[in-house]
């Protein structure tokens, strides 16, 4: 791959990095308190919120979203 190449590739990924969010974290590298760095995922919960909140977003323009903390 030359360098004019790379530059493209490095620029999309870039740009999905700031759009796409179930894209992001797994790039994202947690520590669990043994063993190697893991990639983050979202899990279920996480995953229909953020799809509620692309669909609020597409319909409305905008987000107006409070997510309470679960004890």
């Amino acid at each position: 791959m030359n360098w004019i190449n790379k530059l493209q590739a490095d620029i999309e990924k870039d740009e999905r990095l700031k759009t796409d969010l179930p894209y992001f974290p797994p790039n994202l590298k947690i520590r669990p308190k043994v063993g190697p760095p893991v990639p983050l995922l979202f899990n279920a919960a996480q995953r229909k919120l953020h799809a509620l909140i692309e669909e609020q977003k597409a319909r409305t323009g905008r987000v107006r979203v409070i997510v309470l903390k679960a004890r």
